[in-house]
């Protein structure tokens, strides 16, 4: 709790500067170390796994086994480079996973902490409500957060709510 109200100080004394143009928001360092260190040995034991299956006569439980580790590895790789989002300061649009959201379509923006689908951890969201009743959930894993709060919170005025606790 103790943090959540910090970064709400944080977002609240933050500036906007740049109102024309994009701001490109991409993962933070540490989601990208940790992705890279389980995704690049599971790709090197998937690729060994391979190869033995491969020298034992084509082992197809071997090399099965192998072709689902570099899976998992190959997966954290896509999961670090097709992260990101982008407001587009011109037009007024959130742009992210494939997906174009005008700010003139938002409802309502929620800032609250909370748990997002099957961690453990409470970490702090954007809850974003358009006028087509959709629902999009956005944890802040991204670098520069404070500043993308801050956008959206200058963007969508009235319209940018906090909710603590």
């Amino acid at each position: 709790m103790f943090f959540f109200e910090d970064f709400i100080k944080k977002v609240n004394e933050k500036k906007i500067e740049k109102l024309n143009g994009r701001k490109k928001f991409r993962l933070e360092i540490q989601k990208i170390i940790v992705w890279l260190s389980t995704g690049i040995p599971f790709i090197l034991l998937g690729s060994f796994q391979i190869y033995t299956g491969y020298l034992s006569k084509y082992n197809y439980i071997g090399i099965l086994i192998g072709i689902l580790l570099c899976g998992f590895g190959l997966r954290h790789f896509k999961l670090i480079f097709s992260y990101g989002l982008t407001i587009d300061m011109d037009e007024k649009v959130l742009i992210g996973e494939g997906q174009k959201t005008e700010f003139s379509m938002i409802e309502k923006c929620e800032l609250k902490e909370a748990i997002v689908s099957k961690g453990k951890k409470v970490q702090v969201i954007l809850r974003i409500i358009t006028k087509d009743k959709k629902e999009i959930i956005i944890p802040l894993i991204m670098n520069k957060k404070v500043e993308f709060v801050a956008t959206v919170k200058y963007l969508l005025k009235e319209k940018f709510i906090v909710i603590k606790g």
